[in-house]
């Protein structure tokens, strides 16, 4: 074929072109081979060997040495979550690291130990303008195995650990998260002091709120970024992560543990309600919305729940507390995961979403994220369940609802409902169902002997109308994680 075309010379030219482009493609087409890793990564980002270089092991670091360590800042900034957590070694690696720290540096490993000082860094206008950094922070931390000082210099630090008008703080938080490993800054075999470079250091709380949390190893640094009353799908970035994290949190837990852990605190602190409640009794004084409070929190205790108020009305003073309500679930549906990062970081694939109400809620929807349903709890927007759920509280969700009948057509109601993140639920029995449940049961029988009273009545008087039970309200809501 090529012989005749010969003949034609611009012929054989053009289908010359056609075939290289073709061989072209088919190169393009070719998935390139996969990163080897973090400094393979750290090379693509302009961060090679020639910075590596001005980070000479066993020397202190100075200022000579900050160029290099903001350029492989500048790159670390470009890594995802997910590669971060590929090639993240554990702790225990350390040691072994500090032993042959040539053959390591640019490796990440998972860091533990607790932050001493915090210094937050502003490089000149200059600088600042060069790496598109205008703030970094400097992390003093004693490392726990090995037992040494380190630093890290982070891009990110939660912001309880230092003020905004504050330069420099000493503290005693445990911190941890992925850090990459640059250099020794001494030769000293058991003090050899290293230094790492991180995205952000993760804050886990041993006090406070988020102490059950942190024990789970929950970045508690992560709820700087959750914002109360907007759509998840409008959270920011660190709100996502805060979601999922939680929910990989709870899943380190037995199931009925939560459960187990909420009650006992119920029953502490509902003694200690008790006990207040008597003490404002005996005050002349004592403000009477105080003691509604009170007797209102012991009567919610006594079926083992809490008072919702505070979900509602102080969402801020009760972020990452532990909470078990007792209602009914009125819709429980499947949640599937699809972001790849949260599959292969957290092996999370879905969740369940519940939505309940209480007998103190007012018919306002109470929102629990779980990872698993009991057995034989149906799915579905038509439920009426009695359960108790036990969960971390996040935050206040802002969803939409269908349209009231007071609604003109068209229109659309922001719902607010507080949004907690548990393990699982417990299935009540009858017996142990809420409030709200009993009642309803008795409405029904209640209900069926006035029909029968109507019936007989209509029967006799061969006229009467048989009265409508009002309608459940049904929960729909457009918004997706």
């Amino acid at each position: 074929m090529i012989s005749k075309l010969s003949r034609w010379p611009h012929v054989l030219a053009i289908f010359t072109v056609l075939l290289c482009a073709i061989a072209t493609l088919a190169a393009d087409s070719e998935s390139p081979p996969p990163i080897s890793g973090p400094r393979e990564m750290f090379t693509l980002f302009g961060f090679d060997d020639s910075y590596f270089a001005k980070l000479p092991d066993a020397t202190p670091y100075g200022d000579h040495q900050t160029e290099a360590v903001l350029r492989g800042m500048i790159a670390l900034r470009r890594f995802g979550r997910v590669d971060l957590a590929r090639w993240r070694h554990p702790a225990s690696d350390l040691p072994a690291w500090l032993a042959t720290p040539l053959e390591h540096s640019g490796e990440i490993i998972e860091l533990r130990g607790r932050v001493k000082r915090v210094t937050r860094i502003r490089p000149i206008p200059e600088v600042a303008r060069r790496f598109e950094l205008e703030v970094y922070y400097r992390c003093d931390v004693e490392l726990a195995k090995p037992e040494t000082e380190a630093t890290v210099f982070a891009l990110a630090i939660p912001r309880d650990w230092l003020g905004e008008t504050e330069e420099s703080r000493a503290c005693d938080v445990r911190c941890g998260g992925a850090a990459v490993f640059l250099k020794r800054q001494a030769a000293d075999v058991e003090h050899p002091a290293p230094l790492f470079i991180a995205q952000r250091l993760a804050w886990y709380p041993e006090q406070g709120s988020f102490a059950s949390l942190g024990s789970l190893g929950f970045d508690a640094g992560l709820i700087d970024g959750v914002r109360d009353k907007v759509a998840l799908s409008q959270s920011s970035d660190l709100e996502r992560e805060a979601f999922y994290q939680m929910l990989d949190a709870v899943g380190r837990t037995q199931p009925g543990e939560l459960h187990a852990v909420a009650t006992t605190e119920l029953r502490t602190a509902a003694q200690l309600w008790k006990t207040d409640l008597a003490a404002q009794r005996k005050t002349a004084d004592a403000p009477p919305e105080k003691l509604a409070e009170l007797q209102r929190q012991l009567d919610r205790a006594e079926d083992e729940a809490e008072d919702v108020a505070p979900l509602f009305n102080t969402p801020e003073e009760v972020r990452g507390r532990l909470v078990t309500l007792v209602g009914t679930a009125r819709r429980a549906i499947e949640i599937r995961v699809d972001d790849a990062d949260i599959r292969e970081r957290f092996g999370l694939d879905h969740y369940f979403e519940i939505e309940m109400v209480t007998p103190d809620s007012r018919g306002n929807p109470i929102v629990f994220c779980v990872l698993e349903l009991p057995p034989g709890m149906p799915t579905g927007d038509d439920l009426y369940e009695a359960i108790r759920a036990t969960g971390f509280f996040l935050k206040t969700w802002s969803f939409r609802t269908a349209q009231s009948a007071e609604a003109e057509p068209g229109t659309v109601r922001k719902q607010l409902a507080p949004l907690l993140i548990g393990r699982d639920v417990m299935k009540l029995t009858t017996d142990a169902a809420p409030d709200e449940a009993r009642g309803l049961t008795a409405a029904v029988v209640a209900a069926i002997v006035a029909a029968v009273f109507a019936l007989a009545w209509w029967l006799h008087r061969d006229s009467g109308r048989k009265k409508p039970l009002p309608e459940r309200i049904d929960i729909a809501r457009d918004d997706a994680k």
